[in-house]
């Protein structure tokens, strides 16, 4: 069984969290055998948006049911030999990374012909940080640990706290990386008595930059 499935290459590389149209070509170079029925099976976490799909082949019918799409004709080919059809869908994908999009094809006698097709989802998110420790006007002595939770698919280049106090002077610290956190100690007893100010900066390797503070 013989068929070849193209797709553009603008295609193969995405937006998180924005609906993309992908497009593929089927060549059926089967000389004998008609197709009956492409399935496309989206990776967990893509989701698929509803009536955008779309075919130039004739004598079709789609279906959806959790993350397969498919059209078919079971009364008989709707892809003949030697033909190349067209088909589209509007996709989106939550989180980045590196997914395969597996298209099947099943032929009048019964065999299938397996397509993978690798899509490259880019993260265009800015780090989401939240502070568990200082806590809002809170009062501490001590030595005080910083911790802040950290989610982001992309590596952090810069990871700091500005301290500023009343008067506007900035006190920087270093975090830390621990698994999905950012700490530091501090030592309280080498600042005066006051407010203070704790501005939380992270940057990513794609320059995304996410400022938070209490």
């Amino acid at each position: 069984v013989s068929a070849q499935v193209l797709v553009s290459l603008d295609n193969l590389n995405i937006n998180e969290d924005l609906p993309y149209l992908f497009n593929f070509s089927f060549n059926n170079t089967n000389p004998s055998l008609n197709v009956t029925a492409l399935n496309i099976s989206l990776p967990s976490g893509f989701s698929y948006y509803s009536f955008s799909n779309g075919t130039n082949a004739l004598i079709t019918n789609f279906y959806n049911s959790s993350n397969v799409l498919s059209w078919d004709n079971s009364s008989g080919g709707y892809v003949d030999n030697s033909i190349v059809n067209y088909f589209w869908v509007n996709v989106t994908s939550q989180n980045p990374g590196i997914y395969n999009i597996t298209l099947i094809a099943t032929y009048d006698d019964g065999s299938t012909n397996i397509t993978n097709i690798t899509v490259s989802v880019n993260d265009t998110s800015a780090p989401i940080t939240s502070f568990i420790s200082p806590v809002n006007y809170g009062n501490y002595s001590g030595n005080l640990l910083i911790n802040l939770s950290l989610n982001d698919y992309s590596n952090i280049d810069v990871a700091r706290i500005n301290i500023t106090n009343e008067s506007g002077q900035v006190t920087i610290v270093l975090l830390s990386a621990s698994s999905s956190y950012y700490n530091a100690s501090l030592d309280t007893n080498t600042f005066s008595d006051g407010l203070y100010n704790f501005s939380a900066y992270f940057n990513d390797s794609l320059g995304y930059i996410n400022d938070s503070e209490i």
